[in-house]
Order: structure tokens, then sequence, then C-alpha cells
């Protein structure tokens, strides 16, 4: 919804909570590709659950760490390198599916389940897949 609705109120808080990207924030999660976690949180939270399939599992260890009463927090000292995208460019298809199941696996874990708003999300995280997929598909006929 932020391509439509960009000056959204929830969207802009979402996508970019940090004021400057050179201070230290506590934020509500981390890319895993950029995460380090104490031995500690580990040893307590358990470590990423398997029902994700390579995306939402850094959303959901932050998460569970929130939960547990640790903090999560950016560091603009740290310098990781991250091609992003990689892992993803084999089989683009597969990785628009994966991602949206995990959002829904994520829905489902931490959200009060009703079968009115199971419905509307559900469709929602299916519209936004669809839309997805014909724009890889746009972009890249011969896409797997």
């Amino acid at each position: 919804m932020t391509r439509i609705f960009p000056k959204n109120k929830y969207s802009t808080e979402y996508i970019n909570p940090i004021n400057s990207y050179n201070e230290s924030a506590e934020v509500d999660w981390l890319s895993g590709s950029g995460m380090m976690v104490r031995k500690q949180a580990l040893e307590t939270l358990g470590l990423f659950d398997e029902n994700f399939f390579m995306y939402c599992e850094d959303v959901d260890v932050c998460h569970r760490m929130k939960l547990l009463g640790w903090k999560v927090a950016y560091y603009p000292e740290s310098v990781i390198y991250h091609t992003i995208g990689e892992s993803s460019s084999h089989n683009k298809i597969k990785a628009i599916v994966e991602r949206h199941k995990s959002m829904w696996t994520y829905y489902k874990k931490y959200f009060n389940r009703r079968k009115a708003t199971d419905t509307i999300i559900w469709l929602g995280i299916v519209s936004r897949c669809i839309f997805h997929l014909i724009i890889a598909l746009f972009q890249y006929p011969f896409v797997k």
C-alpha cells in the first residue's frame, strides 16, 4: 500500500523508523543478513523457526527477542555487505511465493485470529503476491 499511499503513517514508520542512519537506534527488526545476536539470547530464545522458509525468519527472531525483554538495535558503526536478492535470483517466482507464504506464517503466529480479519489479511497477501508475480513476469518473461 506504500506505493499507492506514500505518506501513509503506518508504512513510513515501518519502512524507515530510523531518523538518521548515522545514529544508533532501537528498532523492531533487522535483516538476518546483518544480525549479530548474543549467545545468551539465542540460548534462551532458540534458533530460527523452521516454519519460515528464507523470509520473515529474521523478523520472527527479533519479535521473540523483544517478547523476552531483549532489545533489538541498529548500530551504524557495523558494516556488513549483503548482495540483496542473490539467493532468490535463481527462481524469482518461487521467491515471490515463499515471501508471501512467510508473511502469512508470521501473521498466523502473532496476530489475534478472527475469521473475517484472517480472510481480509489472506486476500491482501495473495493480492500482493499476484501483483508481484505479474510484475516479475513482465520484467523477466522467461523467469523460472
